[in-house]
């Protein structure tokens, strides 16, 4: 998987006067998908991982990068882009939902192998696989 980096520096002229610092809020703990400490099941996108579905432990939401802005009034305000991370103790690693197809386990039976049919039959992938049919339609009429 390739990484984008969408931030757009300015110039920014050193040394800098601040008049203010603001920092986030609070980290969320209870969202959409689960809560901390649910058990999940968590298939990694990264190909070293071979598609394989494993056992994971729902952290919550947990910064993936954070960034920083100045505005007019030489205010510092540090912001946090999180997202759901997952512990998963067979390959000791965290594994964050937006690099990963996971779901919450309300039993034993919920522990399977997500499959690739199970993610063509996610609505959004269903709609863009539709945007991007659409598309080469129009490119070769």
């Amino acid at each position: 998987m390739k990484e984008v980096n969408f931030h757009i520096v300015k110039k920014i002229e050193y040394p800098i006067e601040v008049n203010k610092i603001i920092f986030p809020k609070k980290f969320i703990d209870k969202y959409y998908g689960g809560n901390t400490g649910d058990w999940v099941a968590v298939r990694p996108c990264n190909e070293k991982y071979k598609n394989k579905t494993f056992l994971g432990i729902l952290l919550g939401e947990l910064p993936v990068t954070c960034g920083c802005s100045y505005d007019k009034e030489k205010a510092l305000e540090f912001y946090l882009h999180m997202n759901p991370a997952i512990y998963v103790p067979e390959i000791k690693e965290i594994i964050f939902g937006c690099g990963s197809w996971w779901h919450k386990l309300d039993n034993p039976e919920d522990l399977k192998q997500i499959t690739k049919k199970d993610i063509n039959d996610v609505w959004y992938v269903k709609a863009l696989k539709e945007l991007a049919k659409e598309k080469r339609e129009k490119k070769n009429e």
